[in-house]
């Protein structure tokens, strides 16, 4: 809820005043924040929007789970299939709900998932592109930059480029 929403900003804020000491953290730092502002904002008000009028708590428990270990560490996984084999649950039921509760589909999210990943790790890492492909479960190279530059408008090395800071 709204109080939630501004708990969670305050407690956000406080974070980032104690980390106020300059240099490259600090701006990898406001752009994990404000990354993950939006995307909070972002969940919470298009679910808001599309929620049916009488709540499921079923549905809102396998939604809520569903965008958890989407944004769980570690490599990503791209297939409807294993987040519904994970949660117990058939593809299609899975895509039901999730698109019930968000007005998106699994793929939607698995892709905007994705597509942020993508972009910490062009941003954070002097990963190369072919490695970043692997970590994120692409066959090579190509499907990944396609994939990228359809979501984003841009090559991922172009937008390495672009974020790139020039030393002082």
């Amino acid at each position: 809820d709204e109080e939630d929403w501004f708990r969670l900003v305050k407690w956000l804020d406080l974070f980032k005043s104690h980390l106020k000491h300059g240099g490259p953290a600090r701006e990898a730092l406001d752009y994990l924040l404000l990354s993950l502002l939006s995307d909070i904002h972002g969940v919470y008000g298009s679910v808001e929007k599309n929620r049916p009028a009488q709540s499921h708590n079923r549905n809102e428990e396998v939604f809520k789970r569903f965008i958890a270990m989407l944004n769980e560490p570690g490599p990503a996984e791209r297939s409807v299939l294993f987040y519904a084999e994970r949660l117990m649950l058939s593809p299609n039921y899975l895509n039901n709900v999730i698109r019930r509760w968000s007005g998106r589909t699994v793929m939607d999210w698995i892709n905007r998932a994705t597509v942020n990943k993508a972009k910490m790790l062009l941003k954070y890492t002097d990963k190369m592109v072919y490695e970043i492909a692997d970590d994120l479960q692409f066959s090579d190279s190509a499907s990944f930059s396609h994939f990228f530059k359809k979501h984003v408008g841009m090559t991922p090395l172009d937008f390495k480029k672009g974020t790139r800071k020039d030393p002082a």
